[in-house]
This record gives C-alpha cells, sequence and structure tokens, in this order.
C-alpha cells in the first residue's frame, strides 16, 4: 500500500521540487530528495478517513520544501549570549579607554589636587583636609569641585 502510494505520487514530488531553483550549496538532487523523503514520509503518516492522499502529500511535500529552503534562525538564547559577549567586549574596552584617561588627567594634576582627591576617596571630610594644608574647608571644597569638573 504505501510503496502503492509512493510511486503513484512521484510525479506530484518532482512537480513540486522543480519549482525550487538550486542555489549556494543545494543542488538539483538534494530538492528532489527532499522531496521524496517527504513523500515517503507523507505515506507513513496519511489516514485515509481524513481525505485524499495526494492533498495530504502536496502538503508535507510543500512544507517540507519551504522549511528547506527558509534560512535557519538563530535561537533567542544564542542571540542573547552574541550580544552579552559583544556587550562585555566593548564594556571592557570602554573601560579601559575611560580609565586610561583618567589616569592621564590625574597624572597631569597638581600635587595639592591629587592629595585632596586621594583624601575624599579614603573618606576624609573638606573640615579634616583643611587642617592638614592649613587652610579653610571652604578653599578645599572649592579645590575639590575643581579637580572633579577637569576629571569629567
Amino acid at each position: 500500500m504505501k510503496e502503492q502510494l509512493f510511486n503513484d505520487n512521484v510525479g506530484l514530488a518532482y512537480k513540486l521540487s522543480n519549482r525550487y531553483k538550486p542555489s549556494g550549496h543545494r543542488t538539483r538532487d538534494d530538492i528532489d530528495q527532499v522531496a521524496l523523503i517527504a513523500l515517503w514520509n507523507a505515506t507513513d503518516n496519511f489516514d485515509p478517513e481524513k481525505g485524499k492522499f495526494s492533498t495530504f502529500a502536496y502538503k508535507t511535500i510543500y512544507y517540507k520544501l519551504i522549511s528547506y529552503f527558509k534560512p535557519l534562525r538563530p535561537k533567542f538564547d544564542d542571540i542573547m549570549k552574541k550580544v552579552d559577549k559583544e556587550y562585555e567586549m566593548c564594556y571592557n574596552i570602554n573601560e579601559s579607554v575611560i580609565m586610561n584617561r583618567l589616569y592621564t588627567k590625574i597624572d597631569n594634576m597638581s600635587e595639592q589636587r591629587k592629595d585632596v582627591l586621594k583624601h575624599k576617596l579614603n573618606g576624609y571630610s573638606n573640615v579634616d583636609i583643611s587642617k592638614m594644608y592649613n587652610c579653610s574647608f571652604q578653599n578645599i571644597a572649592y579645590l575639590y569641585k575643581q579637580t572633579i569638573e577637569d576629571l569629567k
């Protein structure tokens, strides 16, 4: 029975496969094979109570050929892994560039500004730093503000 259905509809498989032109790595033989395998699978899955075999075979072959020519869509997880990897790479490059610029700006500062910045980063208040340098805390606040502006 299966062989008879298959042999009776081989022409249908070739007719559908001839709608597609070989391209890239897909040869005429490959396209014909996809159609014939789909026809064979149709003989396995056919239920005579649901309609004519030729209609079922046509749809089976047609959708199989479409899926053969449809480009594979990458999975969402694969896309996100690639995006994450590229983001991380860009982030690391940008972080490195920013840090190099920051270090260059700090190297070009006066020793007093470097000290004020270091003390502020270590948690000292303007009053504490002003006592170290024998000046007003307003002077330290202004110097720190100017230092931060220069680093931007």
